[in-house]
């Protein structure tokens, strides 16, 4: 109740600023809404393959963070329900991917199982990157998909006089979904403090026909409607920091709150809560060979409760600290770089009748270098990663990996660049991968560990050429993974407990694919763009596709925008799924078309009206990354209205 009010407060006292400037300094706004606070940059030595911000990130903001990042190639979402979502990148998920908080790990437990929620709300995230090649060992190993770096602004790291801020308001007609918003930072040159709240409310989803796809055999589950698929999620937080000559020492506490219902089961509801504190510190310019620290910790204590019709039944909890120490050189020989150490210390408990994970605490510590050199038109671009990982469950495991990467950033001219990254991964198997035995009624699984299991260990090669000129951009990119023992949960084709058992064991598999991704002004005032991505992957064991993989893509849009109007519309064909794995239902081709019109209000501070529409052919559209696409489709055709603005 108290972030709920705090939101309503925020928002108010937005309102209030934006209206209160006389009317002799009224001024049409000349630049987009951003929404992007100060001090919201990435880290120098990282080279993000996509960045999500500004007014970008408030257009795509969606109600999780697997489905905010679905209009980049190569991504895709693993939705249980509306209220649920992680980022499916190249046909990897799970552990296989890093989902980062302001640059450490977020604690939460949604890689243990796909009905997890994600404990990062995009509502006030802003800035998203998605990093691979040889910077993504700076914050993890074996990361073979990618890393999803979050970006709050709760620690601001940029001197401020003044007050700014953002806020928004939703209404959306597929749940009748209520959301806002709200951030401001008020700062004294060198003290800053920032305050953000938001809140979300949604009725059960509406769908086009019926929950059940034609191609299972479970019993009806309803028409028209997503049974328990409504949510109510809220949270905020407070942070401040000292701004220095040369940088910065700050400190946030954060709360997040969702509970939300189970589309598989009807009577099941998750209760979810996180509470985080972070500190975050750097000074640059400094006096010395090694002239810039940079010092990130976090503590959090999370847990979530599923309550079965009104009674818990399971409780997962996740504690633990996490933090890095970098320290940046200056050149060395043509070197630019740094050296760092990490540390991640969980303790993860479960209680109740699907405590299908044992109690275990996991530590990790890593030390880790990048460096980058320059000649004629390359930028070399190389890292390393050593760590050490102790599990203590069950059985007491330890276990070490070697993480290499280089990349090659070849500037051919003023328009063209090629990138090439190589690298080997090793990750270490997880304490459920080891140890999970038993019921998961939310996938429908008996889950068995295998504790015999070794380092997940792959090689890989990603080459991108991209053309971009003052108007245009077009970039095409293919990579190629192959894993010695890839860590994955297998059907094994037998009932235990009156469920499917899946089996985690290594395989010999492989993942490759194309990434194609243009935009292009037609005219003054009309801009076109295209996507098309695909991705293979097979089990070398067997021949066998791999599950939940998401079919060939292809995509079209245009956006038209003059002076405070625009009006964007894209189309986007997914084909069948028809490569399946054993025991796995294939999803037919839909056709999404979508909307989005937006109005500038010619006042003073940057606000904007902005309405979208989805899937406008009211298609039954199912994921197949999805573990849950056979019983909950997407919504049907929805639209939305909605008021955001930043000053």
């Amino acid at each position: 109740m108290l972030f709920k009010k705090l939101s309503f407060s925020l928002l108010l006292l937005f309102v209030q600023l934006a209206f209160a400037q006389d009317k002799a300094d009224l001024v049409l706004p000349s630049t987009d809404v951003n929404g992007n606070l100060v001090g919201i940059s990435s880290d120098p030595m990282v080279d993000p393959s996509n960045i999500m911000n500004g007014r970008e990130l408030s257009i795509k903001r969606e109600s999780s963070i697997g489905e905010t990042l679905t209009n980049i190639p190569g991504v895709s979402n693993s939705s249980y329900g509306p209220s649920v979502g992680r980022p499916v990148i190249r046909g990897m998920d799970g552990d296989h991917i890093q989902i980062l908080q302001n640059g450490l790990g977020n604690l939460d437990v949604s890689n243990l199982s796909a009905d997890h929620g994600v404990s990062i709300d995009p509502l006030i995230i802003e800035q998203i990157e998605l990093i691979r090649g040889p910077s993504s060992l700076l914050y993890g190993n074996g990361i073979s998909g990618g890393v999803i770096n979050a970006i709050d602004h709760r620690i601001p790291k940029e001197a401020f006089t003044g007050i700014a801020g953002r806020a928004e308001s939703r209404y959306e007609s597929v749940n009748r979904g209520k959301s806002n918003a709200a951030v401001v930072d008020l700062g004294t040159s060198s003290f800053v403090i920032h305050m953000d709240a938001y809140n979300r409310n949604t009725e059960n989803l509406s769908i086009s026909g019926e929950a059940v796809s034609k191609y299972s055999n479970e019993a009806s589950r309803g028409k028209g409607t997503l049974l328990n698929s409504s949510s109510n999620t809220y949270g905020g937080a407070m942070g401040a920091s000292m701004i220095f000559d040369n940088g910065y020492a700050g400190l946030s506490f954060s709360n997040h709150n969702s509970n939300y219902g189970s589309p598989k089961e009807d009577t099941v509801r998750l209760d979810m809560e996180s509470n985080r504190w972070d500190f975050s510190s750097e000074l640059k310019e400094l006096p010395s060979f090694f002239n810039r620290i940079k010092v990130r910790m976090s503590n959090t204590d999370y847990q979530h409760s599923e309550i079965d019709a009104g009674v818990v039944a399971t409780t997962f909890k996740n504690k633990g600290t996490g933090g890095s120490f970098e320290m940046g050189h200056k050149e060395l020989y043509g070197l630019n770089g740094l050296i760092g150490f990490a540390f991640d210390n969980s303790q993860f408990k479960s209680i109740g009748s699907e405590s299908f994970a044992p109690n275990s605490r996991t530590i990790s510590q890593s030390i880790y270098m990048l460096e980058e050199y320059e000649f004629n038109q390359h930028k070399i671009s190389f890292a390393l990663r050593r760590a050490e990982h102790q599990i203590d469950s069950i059985e007491n495991k330890s276990f070490s990996t070697n993480n290499a990467s280089i990349g090659d950033e070849y500037i051919l001219n003023d328009i063209w660049t090629v990138k090439t990254n190589i690298n080997h991964l090793e990750r270490a198997p997880s304490y459920f991968e080891l140890f999970a035995d038993g019921v998961h009624a939310a996938t429908g699984q008996y889950i068995v560990g295998n504790a015999s299991i070794k380092n997940e260990i792959s090689n890989g090669i990603d080459f991108n050429i991209k053309r971009k000129d003052i108007t245009n951009t077009t970039s095409v990119s293919a990579y190629y993974n192959y894993f010695n023992n890839y860590i994955g949960s297998f059907n094994t084709g037998n009932q235990r407990n009156g469920m499917d058992e899946a089996v985690f064991k290594s395989v010999k598999a492989s993942f490759k694919g194309i990434e194609l991704e243009s935009k292009q002004l037609v005219t003054d005032n009309l801009t076109a763009n295209i996507r098309t991505e695909y991705v293979i992957a097979k089990n070398e064991d067997t021949g066998a596709y791999l599950p939940r993989i998401a079919p060939l893509k292809m995509g079209i849009g245009s956006t038209y925008q003059k002076e405070r109007y625009s009006l964007n519309i894209n189309l986007l064909h997914a084909f069948a799924q028809n490569k399946l794995s054993a025991n796995e239902l294939k999803t037919d081709a839909y056709t999404n078309l979508s909307l989005l019109a937006t109005y500038q209000i010619p006042i003073k501070y940057n606000i904007e009206l902005f309405t979208k529409a989805n899937n406008l052919l009211n298609e039954d559209i199912r994921d197949a990354t999805s573990y849950i696409k056979d019983i909950a489709p997407q919504g049907g055709r929805s639209i939305m209205f909605g008021l955001r603005g930043d000053f």
